[in-house]
């Protein structure tokens, strides 16, 4: 380490400040993880997608890679698995990469392999949600909501601590990728999330 231009002490030109992590925080390792992680891919001749920027492909005549990062986890699929297999070892030359084999559970999503092709399933993520809000023994309903009802900010009590409810809706944001029959009911429900009541 040497003392940054411009604030070099002539006293003490070898002294450099001590960072606490405590103080220095996590920002920093994560951010060039991935600029790292990034640059390896582009130069691999990955190109990144503008409207989503952990998804890069890779795309020759007949063959077609994509790879989707999220944060330490990294998701490669494609149309060829010796291409794959050779991106995964050219990976590994330059970061530690454990190769954890077919896809079959990511980022809460159970990918199942079927002759008709791949099926993606929350099932494990909602049985651990429903678990999180004690409504793991409810029946369950067609309809989640009435497109007729409103939620309503009275006629119940406050919930003293609305955290939870908070939690379990942003979970239900995510759970809407792959259920998008929900997305009217998880709508309304954000839209209290200022003032939960115990009937919400």
């Amino acid at each position: 380490m040497s003392q940054p231009p411009g604030f070099t002490d002539p006293s003490r030109p070898d002294h450099v400040c001590l960072l606490k992590h405590s103080l220095y925080g996590l920002k920093q390792p994560p951010r060039m993880w991935n600029k790292q992680l990034t640059d390896a891919l582009l130069s691999l001749g990955f190109m990144g997608f503008t409207t989503d920027t952990s998804l890069f492909y890779m795309s020759t005549p007949g063959d077609k890679l994509f790879c989707l990062i999220y944060v330490g986890d990294i998701l490669i699929m494609g149309n060829n698995h010796v291409r794959i297999k050779a991106l995964v070892s050219q990976l590994q030359s330059q970061f530690v990469v454990r190769d954890l084999g077919t896809l079959s559970y990511f980022l809460g999503i159970t990918a199942t392999w079927t002759k008709e092709g791949l099926f993606l399933s929350q099932h494990k993520y909602v049985t651990e949600l429903l678990r999180r809000a004690q409504m793991d023994s409810c029946s369950s309903v067609t309809t989640p909501i009435s497109p007729a009802s409103k939620l309503s900010s009275s006629g119940g009590i406050p919930l003293s601590d609305p955290s939870m409810y908070r939690s379990i809706v942003g979970a239900l944001q995510y759970l809407t990728f792959t259920r998008p029959d929900i997305t009217y009911t998880v709508n309304k429900a954000s839209q209290i999330m200022h003032y939960p009541i115990d009937t919400h």
